[in-house]
């Protein structure tokens, strides 16, 4: 006599439906928390550009401010040197010292980071030297009588949102060496 073994109601394994449910929720648990750590790491990159443009900007008028105080300090008017930012182009001013540069060409006011510039122990964004960063900063200068109106603005290409941003700063700075 031949029995023959028949399990009705139980099942080996999972059926193809089961697998892909199973599959689904996965992928649901893991790319949820992936997307938003890739999103927040963007965030990060952008802010810390932002960050990198508002100090270029800043460097900016504070350089107008240093070419004031410089010309008051060798005898000079107070405006000495400004000509050069009164354009509708702007100019490109070099912390360390380098002459004004005309912006009509946006490669003009392009900068770089040189890495080396003080033996590795810091860097400098500098118009010459160094490597090409994103950034560019453009300085115009509007003079009337004892006081300017400095406009600052630093743009970049933001590769992770697309597009160009920019940031503007202005200010004033005035003749405030008259009795000297």
């Amino acid at each position: 006599m031949k029995y023959a073994l028949h399990r009705h109601g139980s099942q080996q394994g999972f059926s193809l439906v089961e697998t892909l449910v199973a599959i689904t929720v996965l992928l649901v648990a893991i790319v949820g928390p992936m997307t938003i750590a890739a999103r927040g790491l963007q965030s990060a990159f952008y802010a810390r550009e932002q960050v990198i443009a508002f100090s270029l900007a800043q460097e900016g008028l504070e350089l107008i401010r240093a070419l004031r105080d410089e010309n008051a300090l060798g005898g000079r008017a107070w405006h000495s040197g400004f000509s050069v930012c009164d354009n509708p182009h702007g100019c490109g001013l070099d912390a360390r010292g380098s002459s004004a540069r005309n912006c009509q060409s946006r490669s003009n006011c392009a900068l770089n980071y040189d890495a080396g510039a003080l033996s590795g122990a810091r860097g400098f964004y500098t118009y010459a030297a160094g490597d090409a960063t994103p950034f560019t900063r453009v300085i115009r200068v509007g003079r009337n009588g004892d006081e300017a109106e400095v406009v600052v603005e630093v743009s970049w290409d933001s590769g992770l949102f697309g597009g160009e941003r920019s940031v503007v700063l202005q200010s004033r700075v005035f003749n405030q060496y008259d009795d000297i």
